[in-house]
């Protein structure tokens, strides 16, 4: 792969990303900033009734090579995945609602075989807002992000989800629930609208909950529900990823008879890195404060000042306990478009911190494309790092295969 087109791709989709200004920052310090990515592909936080996410400009079939690495993006797409929208039952009284009091909704299609018993349940991302007035520009801007009003009756998702045995054999049959985003609180609110707050609810962290235990109703799911699950993948997304850290050991601890791993995508990355001042706890309490964030139990009783506790990174470094798999593209275009500058050395620097932190934590797949949301995308299986894609990585690490669970491609 030619360093240079590299370069001038970047350069170019920068430059449309900030134009069109899709990238919305999270105030979180890590992860969860932005909506679309640009020529490496969407990045499948464009609501839920969006196309999940689809390879751009650099996703034709092509072989390239850095570091001594074959790289190869292979053309092939699987059959997606068509699952089925449902409401959370009596989500009012439940506080899983969306920002503007719409009854929450997810989308689920059954597994087959033996993958009844297995479960993959994806938070969405989509960025966040942190006070009155961008929560209002953002219910105006992209009100499938704050209301669940204009929700399909389904929802197509390929990548993790394709329903296609040759191209995700490992989890092509299992049980997949799509969980929509319109809390704006990156997963972990739990609070009501207050008129002096600008009206809106943030119930990211009770809408898991009433979820997961809607999940377990052996009425809707017969025997199959989750109370019979053996194995539960909690993924995520930029802002979904950011939910994942946030919630994995509390939903490990609710559904202890099963075996729950993480998977966080597009969230795993250095504030520093960005140009970013260091953290303020006082601007991260008041953000907790404005969405009313429930944190992390052992990071709130771990961390000297619990506002700490609002960074997702200091979380997933310092107190998330679940074994948990990172994607994390080391040019993702959105963080790159969060960032202070886009010189060539800011670039590099959110590259080299990608590749430490994915490489410290030991478990991951760290391309270099662009792309921001890898789960949903055809990518997670057409681009290979040394004939393995984030899907054979992630199998490798889930199933404890003998092959690589750590694949980072050098510069």
């Amino acid at each position: 792969m030619n360093c240079s087109h590299l370069r001038w791709t970047i350069a170019v989709s920068l430059l449309a990303f900030l134009v069109t200004g899709c990238g919305e920052s999270s105030s979180d310090g890590g992860g969860g900033t932005g909506a679309t990515a640009g020529a490496g592909g969407t990045g499948g936080t464009t609501g839920v009734g969006g196309s999940g996410g689809t390879a751009g400009s650099g996703g034709a079939a092509g072989t390239g090579g850095t570091g001594g690495q074959t790289i190869v993006i292979s053309d092939e797409v699987a059959s997606p995945r068509t699952l089925s929208r449902r409401f959370v039952k009596d989500a009012a009284n439940r506080d899983a609602v969306c920002n503007d009091g719409t009854d929450a909704a997810y989308y689920f299609d059954a597994g087959s075989g033996s993958g009844r018993g297995q479960w993959i349940i994806h938070l969405q991302g989509g960025a966040s807002c942190g006070n009155p007035q961008a929560c209002l520009d953002r219910a105006q801007s992209s009100p499938w992000l704050t209301s669940s009003a204009s929700y399909p009756d389904t929802l197509s998702r390929n990548g993790l989800f394709a329903a296609d045995l040759g191209l995700n054999p490992d989890f092509f049959d299992w049980n997949a629930v799509y969980i929509g985003y319109c809390s704006s609180d990156t997963w972990r609110g739990s609070k009501a609208a207050t008129e002096e707050e600008g009206g809106f609810h943030f119930r990211g962290h009770d809408i898991i909950r009433a979820v997961l235990e809607d999940l377990q109703d052996a009425a809707d799911f017969g025997t199959d529900n989750l109370v019979n699950a053996t194995a539960v993948i909690l993924s995520g997304t930029s802002a979904g990823g950011n939910g994942v850290k946030q919630n994995l050991d509390r939903v490990a601890e609710m559904l202890a008879w099963a075996d729950v791993r993480g998977l966080d995508d597009s969230a795993f990355w250095s504030r520093e890195a960005m140009g970013g001042s260091p953290l303020d706890p006082g601007k991260l309490s008041e953000r907790a404060a404005y969405q009313g964030f429930v944190f992390d139990d052992s990071c709130a009783v771990g961390e000297p000042d619990p506002a700490l506790c609002a960074n997702s990174m200091v979380v997933a470094l310092n107190h998330v306990t679940t074994p948990y798999f990172v994607v994390m593209d080391q040019i993702d275009l959105v963080i790159i478009g969060a960032a202070v500058d886009q010189t060539p050395e800011r670039i590099d620097a959110i590259a080299e911190s990608a590749r430490v932190l994915v490489r410290d934590h030991g478990a991951g797949f760290a391309p270099r494309y662009g792309n921001h949301g890898w789960l949903a995308d055809p990518l997670s299986y057409q681009y290979e790092i040394d004939d393995l894609s984030v899907l054979d990585s992630f199998g490798n690490w889930y199933f404890d295969r003998a092959g690589p669970a750590l694949v980072v491609q050098e510069p």
